[in-house]
C-alpha cells in the first residue's frame, strides 16, 4: 500500500495512517522477506474543558479532555494531581478533600502533550445550628436568632435567611419580626454554598386579646347571693386567654374565677382583665 508507506533501498517512508507490508526480494531468486509496518498518527495537542475551577470539600468535578487531531492513533489520557491531599482525580473526575490548590494535569499517553486545570478547593459549612428551635412572639415584636457553623475554620461562611410566610414573620440577618397576621412561619438559615445545609426555627406570631365581652354588665344581688359571670375572649383564636378577676371593694362583693359573691349592701365594679394585652371589661354589681 504505497499510499500508507513507500520504500526505496530499504528506507521506509510513512505517508498515511494504516498498515502496509514491506517486501524484500532477491533479484536472482524467488526468495522474499516481509515486514509489517504500522503507521501511526501522533497527537498534536490536548484541550481541557476548563482551565480553572472552584470546588467545595467533599464535592466532585468532572473534567473532560479532547485529544487532537481527531484521528490520532492513541487518544488515551493519563490524569494526575499535584496534591492528592487537596484533591484527587480519576478518569477526569476530581474529588475535593481539603482546602487548598491542586493542579490537575491531563497528559496524552504518548507523553508528548498535556493541559492543566488549576483547582481551588474551599471548605464550606458542613453543619448549621440555631440557638432556638421554637419561638413565640407578638405582632410587631422582634427577636434575634443566632447560629453556629461547623467546622469553625470554614473558608466560606456566608448564609442566607428565609421565612416560609413573610405575612406572618420576616427575617433580616437573624432578626425575626412578627407582622400583622398571626400564625406560624418557619425561619431558615442556610449556607450559600450548599442550600442543603440549614437549620430552622418555628416561629409563632400570637393573636393578642383585643376585647372581652361579659355575660352581664350590670346585676343586682341580695346579700349572700352568688352569680357567675362568663367572659368571652376576642378574637376566638387569641393565643393567651388567661384573665384575672378583681373586685373594686371586697367588703361589698368578692369574685373568684367569675363567681361573684355578695357580701354587704352597696355598689361595686367587678373587673376581668387579660393578662396578655391588659384589655378589660367591667360589670356593675349592686348588693341589696
Amino acid at each position: 500500500k504505497p499510499e500508507i508507506a513507500s520504500v526505496r533501498d530499504g528506507v521506509v517512508t510513512a505517508h498515511a495512517q494504516g498498515t502496509a507490508v514491506i517486501t524484500a526480494k532477491a533479484k536472482d531468486s524467488s526468495v522474499t522477506a516481509e515486514c509489517i509496518v504500522t503507521v501511526k498518527k501522533h497527537t498534536e495537542s490536548i484541550e481541557l474543558s476548563s482551565m480553572s475551577e472552584t470546588i467545595y470539600v467533599g464535592k466532585t468535578l468532572k473534567l473532560s479532555a479532547k485529544v487532537l487531531p481527531e484521528d490520532a492513533t492513541n487518544k488515551n489520557v493519563v490524569w494526575s494531581t499535584s496534591d492528592s491531599v487537596v484533591a484527587t482525580v480519576k478518569n477526569g473526575v476530581v474529588t475535593a478533600h481539603r482546602s487548598g490548590i491542586a493542579i490537575i494535569t491531563a497528559k496524552t499517553e504518548e507523553g508528548e502533550n498535556y493541559s492543566l486545570c488549576i483547582v481551588r478547593v474551599i471548605q464550606g459549612i458542613e453543619k448549621l445550628s440555631l440557638d432556638k428551635g421554637e419561638a413565640i412572639i407578638d405582632k410587631k415584636e422582634s427577636i434575634t436568632l443566632s447560629y453556629q457553623i461547623s467546622p469553625l475554620d470554614a473558608d466560606d461562611t456566608a448564609v442566607v435567611w428565609t421565612s416560609t410566610d413573610e405575612s406572618v414573620a420576616t427575617v433580616i440577618d437573624g432578626v425575626v419580626t412578627g407582622q400583622d397576621k398571626s400564625g406560624t412561619a418557619i425561619i431558615r438559615v442556610a449556607s450559600v454554598s450548599d442550600g442543603k445545609v440549614y437549620a430552622e426555627c418555628t416561629v409563632r406570631v400570637k393573636e393578642q386579646v383585643s376585647g372581652i365581652e361579659l355575660s352581664e354588665t350590670e346585676i343586682t344581688l341580695k346579700k349572700g347571693e352568688e352569680k357567675t359571670l362568663t367572659a368571652t375572649i376576642l378574637p376566638e383564636n387569641a393565643y393567651d386567654k388567661t384573665v384575672i378577676w378583681t373586685s373594686g371593694d371586697e367588703k361589698i362583693a368578692t369574685v373568684k374565677d367569675g363567681v361573684v359573691t355578695a357580701i354587704e349592701p352597696g355598689t361595686v365594679e367587678i373587673t376581668v382583665t387579660s393578662t396578655a394585652s391588659g384589655v378589660s371589661a367591667k360589670c356593675r354589681i349592686t348588693v341589696e
